[in-house]
C-alpha cells in the first residue's frame, strides 16, 4: 500500500509540470495488469534465462524429476541410492549435497526456519568430509561470541556455513563474500529465505526443503521462483540446478503442479483490497497534501481515483467509482480519534499526531490502539517495559511470527502472563493485549513478544 501511494504521488506530479523518471525493476513477476500503462511507461520484458536451469523435485529414492529451461523437456534421472536415516529431509539432503560437492558445485540449502537452517549446517558438517573454510574463520569479527557464532565457527571448520538473522550483519557479510569466492573453501550454506531476497549470493545448485513460512503461510510462487533464481548465474556457471525436496507422493504432485509448473502471481493493487483500512489511505492523502486550505472529501476521492487500484477496477468494470460512504466513515472515525479536524469551510486537516501517523508506515488501527492505551496509563508508569509492551499492540507486529504451543490452554498463557506481571506492567496494558486480540493465543503471543523485547533491551543495556 505504501509503495502504491508513493507511485501515485509521483504520477500526480505530472499535473504540476514535474516529470519524474521512474524505472521499475523485477526479476520474478506475473502479469503486470496494466501497471506500465497506468504510469505511462513502456514494458521491457525478457523471459529468456541466460544460463539454463534444471528445475524439479528430488525424491527420497534419489530420483530427480526436472524440466530443462532451455529445451522444455521433462526428464527423470537417479542421483543417489536411498539412505534411510531419520525418515526426514536429511535422508535426501545429505547424499544430494555430497554428490553436488563431489562434482565441484557450490550449494545453498534453504530451510523454513532459523533453527532448521542451523541444524542442517550441523548435520551436514558431521556427515560431509570437507576441508575447513579457514579464510572465513579468520575474517569473522573478534568479539565475545554468541551461541550462534560459536556454532558458526564449528561448522566453518568443516567447510559449511549457515546464514540466519541471529548472526550479526558483519558475520553474514563474511559468509556471503567467502561463498562468492571460489577459492575460499566455503562450499555449502544452509539458510533461510533471507538469503534469497536481494542478497547477491549466486550458486550453482539450490536445494529447498519446505515451502511454508513460520505461521503456516505457504511460499508464493514468486518467492519460490526467486529462490531458485540463485542457481546458475551468468559468467559463474554453465547451468543451474534446483532441487525441491519431496518425501511423499502427495508433496511430489503438489510441488510439481503448483510450484515447478506454476507461474508467478499477477500484480494487483492493495488499495482496493478488502484487507486495506480506508482510514489509512485517507490519512496518508491528507498528510501528503501541501495545501494550506486542506482538502475536502471530493479532492480526497479524486486523489484515490488516480491510484493503480482505481485504474485496475475501471478496466475490469468499464466504469468504477470510489465508495463515498467508505470515505465518509473513514473521515468520521479519524475525527473521533483526533487524527484530523474539519474546519468551518468543510476542509479536512491533519492534527500534529495525525500528520506524524500519516507520514509513517503504520496502519491507522495501530496508531489508534497506541493512543488509546497511552491515554489510560499515568505518565509516571511509562517505563521501558511498558513502552515495549505498547508497541506489541500494533497491527504490524501482529504479523511477526512468534512460536507458541496452540494446544496449551493453561500452562503457556499463565506462564507468560505471570512473567508480565513481574515486569510491573500496568493492568491497562494487559487488558489491551486481550482487547486487541482475536483469541487467547494471539493475546499470549503479545505477552511473549513483549517479554522477549524486554530481555533484548536489557541485554543491550548490559
Amino acid at each position: 500500500m505504501n509503495l502504491e501511494f508513493l507511485l501515485t504521488l509521483l504520477k500526480l506530479k505530472r499535473k504540476e509540470g514535474i516529470e519524474p523518471q521512474i524505472i521499475l525493476l523485477s526479476a520474478v513477476i506475473g502479469n503486470l495488469n496494466g501497471l506500465e500503462r497506468w504510469l505511462g511507461g513502456r514494458l521491457l520484458l525478457n523471459t529468456e534465462r541466460p544460463v539454463p536451469l534444471n528445475e524439479g523435485i528430488i525424491k527420497s529414492n534419489g530420483n530427480f524429476r526436472y524440466i530443462e529451461s532451455d529445451s522444455g523437456e521433462e526428464k527423470t534421472i537417479n542421483l543417489f541410492s536411498p539412505q534411510y536415516r531419520k525418515g526426514t529431509g536429511q535422508d535426501v539432503i545429505i547424499p544430494l549435497v555430497q554428490k553436488l560437492v563431489d562434482e565441484g558445485k557450490n550449494v545453498i540449502v534453504f530451510r523454513e526456519t532459523k533453527s532448521e537452517a542451523q541444524a542442517c549446517a550441523m548435520y551436514l558438517s558431521n556427515n560431509l568430509d570437507l576441508a575447513p573454510a579457514s579464510e572465513a574463520i579468520k575474517m569473522l569479527p573478534q568479539r565475545d561470541p554468541s551461541t550462534s557464532t560459536q556454532k558458526l565457527r564449528h561448522v566453518l571448520n568443516k567447510g559449511i556455513a549457515f546464514h540466519i538473522s541471529d548472526l550479526d550483519p558483519d558475520e553474514r557479510s563474511v559468509i556471503e563474500e567467502q561463498f562468492r569466492n571460489k577459492e575460499s573453501g566455503l562450499r555449502v550454506i544452509a539458510a533461510t529465505t533471507t538469503l534469497a531476497m536481494g542478497v547477491n549470493t549466486p550458486t550453482e545448485a539450490v536445494i529447498i526443503s519446505g515451502l511454508t513460512h513460520p505461521g503456516s503461510v505457504p511460499y508464493s510462487i514468486s518467492e519460490y521462483k526467486n529462490i531458485i533464481g540463485r542457481a546458475g548465474r551468468l559468467g559463474l556457471a554453465q547451468r543451474g540446478y534446483s532441487y525441491l525436496v519431496s518425501l511423499t507422493s502427495f508433496a511430489e504432485h503438489t510441488y510439481w503442479q503448483d510450484y515447478v509448473l506454476g507461474k508467478p502471481e499477477d500484480l494487483k493493487s492493495n488499495f482496493v483490497s478488502k484487507e486495506t483500512d480506508c482510514r489509512s489511505l485517507v490519512l496518508k492523502v491528507l498528510s501528503a497534501s501541501k495545501s494550506q486550505v486542506g482538502m475536502n472529501q471530493d479532492r480526497i476521492i479524486a486523489f484515490l481515483e488516480e491510484s493503480f487500484g482505481a485504474y485496475q477496477e475501471k478496466i475490469k468494470y468499464d466504469r468504477w467509482d470510489w465508495n463515498q460512504n467508505d470515505i465518509f466513515d473513514a473521515l468520521t472515525e479519524l475525527i473521533q480519534h483526533k487524527l484530523i479536524k474539519l474546519d468551518e469551510e468543510g476542509y479536512f486537516h491533519t492534527t500534529t499526531i495525525g500528520r506524524i501517523a500519516g507520514e509513517s508506515s503504520l496502519e491507522v488501527e495501530s496508531i489508534i490502539r497506541i493512543i488509546n492505551v497511552l491515554n489510560q496509563i499515568p505518565p509516571d508508569q511509562l517505563s521501558s517495559p511498558v513502552l515495549l509492551g505498547i508497541t506489541q499492540l500494533s497491527k504490524e507486529l501482529e504479523q511477526v511470527y512468534m512460536p507458541i504451543n496452540r494446544r496449551s490452554v493453561y500452562k503457556e498463557p499463565h506462564t507468560w502472563n505471570d512473567a508480565i506481571n513481574k515486569q510491573q506492567v500496568p493492568q491497562q496494558l494487559i487488558n489491551a493485549f486481550s482487547k486487541y486480540s482475536k483469541d487467547n493465543i494471539e493475546s499470549t503471543s503479545k505477552s511473549k513478544k513483549q517479554l522477549h523485547a524486554c530481555f533484548g533491551y536489557q541485554i543491550c543495556n548490559w
